[in-house]
């Protein structure tokens, strides 16, 4: 009587390592947190064409929970953008912060423009722009927390008068590096 051994061999090696670029976004935030000093109707800035959150100089408000669930590997960068604008002559501004992902460094906005106009005319980031963050990882971005700090300021001049910052929408998009790899299954049958 003869016996066949079956032998299975898994390599878990990673035999051809793969790894694609990969965007998520533009997605829109769904939670406004932390609004003090207050802006007014901070949900305004969830989605487009409604009207607007309404800000006066020094009012900061978070704005999170932007849903990615897909971002994995290596974050490569993070895009905000803005439909904003003014009224008023004066120099206003927006600083931004990354929130959950550690230290990073602020952005501001050019002075905003003086006309709504429905388009998204202010960019901060790129997509490889990691804006410094010392914990700028997938699982940080994929979490709830994750979002933006927005803060009306100002470049230089008086401070602007009451009323004077519109946000009518922000939106992220997330660029990262997902890896990847393949397994191989092989089958040895040793004997006849």
């Amino acid at each position: 009587m003869q016996k066949r051994l079956i032998v299975v061999v898994v390599l878990a090696l990673t035999l051809q390592a793969t790894a694609w670029a990969a965007t998520e976004g533009p997605n829109s935030p769904t939670v406004s947190a932390n609004n003090s000093p207050a802006w007014t109707d901070p949900d305004n800035m969830h989605s487009q064409a409604s009207a607007n959150a309404t800000g006066d100089f020094n009012d900061d408000v978070d704005q999170i929970t932007y849903g990615f669930s897909a971002v994995s590997g290596t974050v490569d960068g993070v895009t905000v953008e803005f439909d904003c604008h003014k009224t008023g002559s004066d120099n206003n501004v927006l600083r931004v912060n990354l929130l959950n992902v550690g230290t990073c460094t602020l952005q501001n906005t050019g002075i905003l423009t003086g006309t709504e106009d429905d388009t998204y005319n202010e960019t901060l980031g790129s997509s490889s722009d990691t804006w410094s963050c010392t914990d700028l990882t997938a699982a940080n971005v994929t979490d709830s927390a994750f979002g933006i700090s927005v803060l009306a300021q100002k470049a230089g001049g008086p401070n602007p008068g009451a009323g004077t910052y519109l946000v009518d929408h922000v939106r992220i998009t997330v660029d990262y590096t997902a890896a990847g790899g393949k397994r191989r299954v092989m089958t040895m049958v040793i004997g006849d």
